[in-house]
């Protein structure tokens, strides 16, 4: 009996240890794994020359944390099979429309985003029809006395890259509704340090029921699920039709990154968009590359949106 113990622990050991040398074998020989360390060392790089190296900090902890959770990962999901998304396009041209119409709209979120900040020049702050279009929808919020971004979120993160890449042809599997493998697993093992600082922050008296309610809301409705469909959902998905899962993976992460650009230039770095893009993909970049190997890894999107919740709840 002990020796049958002996033995299936030694292959459960064996097993993982394949499962790591497989990825690591692919990553090493990966060119989107080399652009990752180019854009993070050149990012570092500005930082430290501009006097910004403080933010290095903030970002060693966010990538060794995401580092050692990725690690932790793979085991978990030891026989992943092929991403729904990776499927033998049967239209190459469709492919490509679909991912310029999902980067035409991550670019206009970006020019929103710009402009509500102040961060553009007077004559890049409205686009014909998109801001249109943004003021009409703010406006319907207000009257219904819905929060800002409750609607508008939602609308411009979700459903509108949705139906346009259904009509385009993709499938709801390859836009990360496919059935998960192991989905609640993973989503435990990266939520359970939100969910420590969480609870201490609640026994501490700095949450309530209600306001502990009320985050997990607006966190839900304002950034969550809707960030990562766009993100990993619809661009990453699409990027990997193209030129496989590792740059889907890199590049969506630099664009989640480059998502935060305008908040970190307003707050951190006073108007430098320089420096905000470099901190935004040092900081949220190397997190968005975590939470697409989650996706690929669990083959759906609902392990990396509940991950992606709970730790905007916890870290704000």
């Amino acid at each position: 009996m002990k020796q049958a113990s002996v033995s299936t622990s030694k292959r459960k050991w064996q097993r993982m240890m394949q499962s790591y040398h497989g990825v690591f074998a692919a990553a090493l020989r990966a060119s989107a794994t080399w652009f990752a360390v180019f854009i993070v060392l050149v990012a570092a790089l500005y930082l430290v020359v501009t006097g910004y190296g403080g933010a290095l900090l903030i970002a060693l902890g966010t990538s060794v944390g995401t580092g050692l959770l990725v690690l932790l990962t793979i085991p978990l999901t030891p026989d992943v099979g092929p991403s729904a998304w990776l499927g033998i396009s049967s239209s190459r041209w469709r492919d490509w429309v679909a991912l310029g119409v999902v980067v035409l709209l991550v670019l206009l979120v970006y020019q929103s985003l710009l402009a509500s900040f102040g961060l553009l020049p007077p004559a890049l702050t409205t686009v014909p029809i998109w801001t249109g279009f943004l003021s009409a929808v703010y406006r319907f919020q207000v009257s219904l006395g819905i929060p800002p971004n409750y609607l508008l979120v939602p609308l411009i993160y979700f459903v509108i890259p949705f139906l346009a890449l259904l009509v385009l042809g993709a499938r709801l599997s390859g836009l990360g509704f496919a059935r998960g493998y192991h989905a609640w697993r993973v989503a435990a093992l990266w939520s359970a340090g939100p969910l420590v600082l969480v609870v201490i922050a609640f026994a501490q008296g700095q949450w309530t029921v209600p306001s502990l309610l009320h985050r997990t809301i607006q966190t839900t409705l304002n950034s969550g699920p809707f960030e990562e469909f766009l993100f990993r959902g619809a661009l990453m998905t699409r990027l990997a039709r193209l030129w496989g899962n590792g740059w889907g993976i890199v590049l969506s992460g630099c664009a989640f990154g480059l998502l935060h650009e305008a908040s970190i230039a307003a707050s951190q770095t006073r108007g430098n968009l320089i420096a905000g893009a470099a901190i935004g993909l040092l900081q949220q970049g190397i997190g968005g590359m975590g939470f697409a190997i989650v996706v690929c890894r669990t083959r759906n999107l609902l392990a990396s949106s509940f991950i992606h919740v709970i730790s905007n709840v916890a870290f704000g």
